[in-house]
């Protein structure tokens, strides 16, 4: 890939990051562990339902993160008059559904619906279904990589000894759909059910699927550090501040304090804040948005892509499960999306001496759309997200146990990679380079 930078800015930039490493620690001195736990500590209070869209938690977070980015001194986005950025959503619930092979009915917990539809009424004759069988002796995990990316509506029979792994499927489906359209058109427009059955040949089927919807509010938190001279060039960090709320009882417990999964992030977005505002060097403007609907499936963000002009966003570093030590070991993160444009380039050559940038290493699950930058990524802005989340290693994510205690081990490596992502983006905010734009066809 092509550096952006030339002699001259790679000097500068050599001589920051060699100015940050004077003191022997290879960190900004600006955020202190302090800081960042007691942020952290209130944001997973139980205090604060899980952050729940549902139960009232993500208001008193939005109140907690509002008084601070007032306190901090910065000013809300463009066309708002305070920070907050009001959206209505629509959840959507199936009430009830089956399937019916020739004169074999499939019903609950025998049927999976993994759709985005308002409704379902298929039979033999609705065009471009594609009905896929899955038995025993064939390659499952290839079976199922063929299923998620065929364009069309797919009806997949699985025999009945997979129900492990129908179980899992289905436990990884969400039943809630939210959208924030009048007119609904869901992002993702194919279904898929799975149906468990040992019904192998069947000439008619019918498949039919009800839901209800109700409106919720909600809203994002948008927050700007003016530039110095480049105050229509902005430079973006983000965070999702809503949670789970509350949850099935885990060991008693039904409070998804979300300490990781949005607390550690939301910590960052509010240290960074302060921090930048403290230094008082960017000369690009600093947008500062927590977004909100991220557990609904990432409605915040969608709605926010919606009102800004992309061409004056020149860098988007969203923030998402930074709260412990990734794969790769304490003073270290990885960038989804590596390849898509500079950025991660740019983050990961500017990075304090001791810490490593490095490329996802979950590429497989496709973690780049994923989480909050991929709506902005559609619209070609260099946005990827920063994370240390080991995927399915980690037993207390979306859990009761999700918790302060998990993180106090690691909050010397949360606030690494807070100073890290402050240093490392410093080029970008100050003016001297400018990651290239994601093409929309590449992702």
């Amino acid at each position: 890939m092509k550096s952006l930078f030339t002699a001259g800015i790679f000097s500068v930039v050599f001589l920051f990051n060699a100015s940050a490493q004077e003191a022997g620690t290879g960190k900004a001195d600006t955020i202190s562990v302090s800081e960042v736990r007691s942020i952290i500590e209130v944001l997973s209070a139980d205090s604060l339902k899980g952050r729940g869209l549902l139960n009232g938690g993500a208001d008193i977070a939005s109140d907690y993160i509002i008084g601070k980015f007032k306190e901090i001194g910065l000013v809300p986005g463009p066309g708002q008059t305070d920070f907050r950025q009001d959206f209505k959503l629509k959840r959507v619930t199936y009430t009830g559904y089956h399937a019916r092979l020739d004169s074999e009915m499939v019903r609950v917990p025998n049927i999976i619906v993994a759709s985005k539809q308002l409704s379902l009424d298929w039979n033999q004759d609705t065009p471009d279904i594609k009905v896929i069988f899955i038995g025993v002796k064939d390659d499952i995990r290839r079976k199922l990589e063929y299923v998620n990316r065929l364009k069309s509506d797919k009806l997949v029979v699985m025999d009945p000894i997979l129900r492990p792994i129908f179980n899992r499927i289905g436990a990884g489906v969400q039943l809630e759909k939210y959208f924030i359209d009048s007119a609904y058109t869901p992002r993702d427009p194919y279904s898929t059910v799975f149906l468990l059955t040992d019904v192998y040949e069947f000439n008619e089927f019918e498949v039919k699927a009800q839901s209800k919807t109700e409106e919720i509010a909600a809203h994002n938190i948008i927050g700007v550090l003016p530039g110095k001279s480049r105050q229509d060039e902005y430079v973006i960090f983000s965070s999702h501040y809503d949670g789970l709320g509350y949850i099935p009882a885990d060991k008693g417990d039904t409070i998804a304090n979300g300490a990781d999964d949005g607390g550690s992030s939301t910590t960052a977005l509010l240290t960074l804040a302060k921090h930048f505002r403290e230094k008082d060097e960017n000369e690009r403007s600093i947008m500062f948005v927590a977004f909100s609907a991220q557990k609904a499936g990432g409605v915040g963000s969608e709605y926010f892509s919606a009102t800004i002009d992309p061409q004056k966003i020149v860098a988007a570093v969203n923030m998402d499960v930074i709260g412990k030590a990734s794969q790769f070991g304490p003073e270290s993160a990885y960038i989804t999306g590596y390849k898509k444009s500079t950025l991660p380039e740019i983050i990961r050559d500017n990075a304090p001496r001791k810490f490593k940038f490095r490329p996802d290493p979950y590429r497989e699950a496709d973690l780049f759309r994923q989480s909050d930058n991929f709506p902005l990524a559609q619209l070609g802005i260099p946005a990827h997200t920063i994370s240390t989340f080991q995927l399915g290693a980690d037993p207390y994510y979306n859990g009761a146990r999700d918790d302060i205690h998990t993180i106090l081990a690691y909050i010397d490596n949360l606030t690494s990679i807070i100073n890290a992502i402050a240093v490392s983006t410093h080029p970008i905010i100050s003016g001297e380079v400018t990651p290239t734009r994601i093409d929309p066809e590449d992702i």
